[in-house]
């Protein structure tokens, strides 16, 4: 976990470890909660596998279509956001 304070990201040793081995941080701190990182590329992939529309997973997760958008374009999502996409 990764929090950040005044956008520096603060965090213990073994984050820090695992982030110069190239491990990115699964879940972090930011203005308003606890986000996590998204593979927007699979994200994407699976939706269109599926032939679901951007507006049919905002209705089922309950974002905008923009929030969608975003999350395939590699933005991160709550992790209540997170969970509805990975139920979805």
């Amino acid at each position: 976990m990764v929090y950040y304070r005044h956008t520096l990201p603060i965090m213990n040793l073994d984050t820090f470890q695992d982030y110069v081995d190239g491990e990115r941080p699964y879940i972090f701190s930011g203005p308003g909660g606890y986000y996590v990182s998204i593979d927007g590329q699979r994200m994407k992939e699976v939706r269109e596998r599926l032939r679901y529309s951007i507006g049919y997973i905002s209705n089922k997760i309950g974002v905008s279509r923009r929030s969608v958008s975003l999350y395939e374009n590699g933005n991160a999502a709550t992790i209540e956001i997170f969970r509805k996409i990975e139920e979805s």
